[in-house]
């Protein structure tokens, strides 16, 4: 997939939205159809797809630029809280954050046509 310089999209988290249906009619009203997309975060990602949500995603003709993990305990709210719970930053949470990794990251696995 090729991005132009300076292509404007939008990342589905910011616009908060609840579905591929909600995040696809978005892009289309703002006339563009790139987006880095949330995963497998209940409060940055909780989609009314569940784990359909790739499949959906795919489906929907939007391009998808990249992926955002969240992980148990991380808290976006602030930069204060962002540095102090997200990430890396913090050892003891980021420790337990990876056991849940290899189901989060399936979620995200993009398909064998958009490798």
């Amino acid at each position: 997939m090729a991005i132009r310089p300076y292509e404007i999209g939008i990342c589905s988290w910011s616009v908060q939205v609840t579905s591929v249906p909600e995040l696809k009619g978005i892009l289309d009203r703002l006339g563009i159809d790139l987006v880095q997309i949330a995963c497998g975060d209940p409060v940055h990602a909780s989609w009314d797809e569940g784990d359909r949500m790739p499949e959906a995603a795919r489906a929907a003709g939007f391009r998808m630029a990249g992926a955002m993990l969240g992980f148990p305990g991380e808290d976006y709210t602030t930069p204060q809280t962002i540095k102090q719970t997200g990430g890396f930053g913090n050892p003891p949470p980021a420790a337990s954050a990876w056991s849940g990794l290899p189901g989060r990251s399936t979620a995200c696995a993009p398909s064998a046509s958009t490798t």
